[in-house]
């Protein structure tokens, strides 16, 4: 199990996408983290989808590992060059719904 911290840059991963997010809180009572979204990356095409504008998620703690550095350093200099895409909303949410339906015992 990690040890998660608020206003660290975690990922979670779901077939071909991974989500990054800053945690806002450790939530120890449920084991969950409360995760603000920043980036879904899609491998299959190295598309990076801003997501910073999303709803806020709460999730298992046990889903995220904690992102490195050599991970997220190439996605700010991304965002800073306006280089993604910014539609958001159905992206998010089918991600999160993979989330739901490929851990379900987590739910």
């Amino acid at each position: 199990m990690n040890t998660f911290t608020p206003h660290q840059i975690v990922s979670l991963f779901c077939k071909n996408r991974t989500l990054y997010g800053e945690v806002i809180q450790v939530i120890e009572s449920r084991s969950a983290l409360w995760v603000r979204p920043l980036w879904l990356i899609l491998a299959d095409n190295f598309e990076t989808i801003d997501v910073r504008e999303g709803s806020d998620l709460i999730l298992p703690m046990d889903l995220f590992k904690p992102a490195l550095d050599t991970e997220v350093l190439p996605l700010f200099s991304q965002v800073i060059k306006d280089n993604y895409i910014t539609n958001i909303s159905y992206p998010l949410q089918d991600f999160v719904r993979k989330v739901c339906q490929n851990y379900p015992e987590y739910f």
